[in-house]
């Protein structure tokens, strides 16, 4: 005889309980984009885009300042210490 998994009895008696209680499964505004929160999630979105986006750009010109300085000629004192 095989046993079952843990996980698939815990999600059975998670669905049996949140069946049982329909009140309880229900959505909070936030999660159903009430009409309260809507511009605040609209904010929060572009927000966070601008972050990425700045981050995304700052490492966009460090790697350019580095492939800049890699093309310079070495300076003259470091010619000598390799």
């Amino acid at each position: 005889m095989k046993t079952k998994s843990f996980i698939p009895r815990l999600a059975g008696a998670a669905a049996l309980a949140l069946a049982s209680m329909p009140h309880a499964a229900r959505a909070c505004d936030i999660c159903m984009g009430g009409p309260a929160t809507r511009p605040a999630v609209n904010w929060a979105i572009f927000f966070m885009l601008g972050v990425v986006a700045l981050m995304a750009t700052g490492v966009g010109f460090f790697i350019r300042y580095l492939a800049r300085r890699a093309r310079l000629p070495m300076p003259a004192y470091e010619e000598f210490l390799r």
